[in-house]
């Protein structure tokens, strides 16, 4: 799951991933994806000045992380 979510990243182009507000940056650099999404869906919430471009990048990480966490705790949950 992880390595998806990363690789997804790494299809945003650098000048948009630029514009992120650095909250935004830093949770994209967490490895622990639960604690991304939180912080990501705080940073979507803020919305830090963004320009409405950036408002809706920050949306969709949030949305992808958000929907990462949750499927990898109900595969977390099954393995147990």
């Amino acid at each position: 799951m992880t390595r998806l979510v990363r690789a997804v990243i790494g299809e945003i182009p650098d000048a948009d991933l630029r514009r992120l507000p650095y909250d935004c940056v830093v949770a994209l650099a967490e490895p622990d994806i639960q604690a991304a999404a939180v912080a990501l869906l705080r940073c979507d919430l803020a919305q830090q000045g963004m320009d409405s471009e950036t408002a809706e990048l920050a949306r969709q990480l949030a949305l992808l992380y958000a929907t990462a966490s949750v499927r990898l705790s109900q595969l977390q949950a099954a393995a147990r």
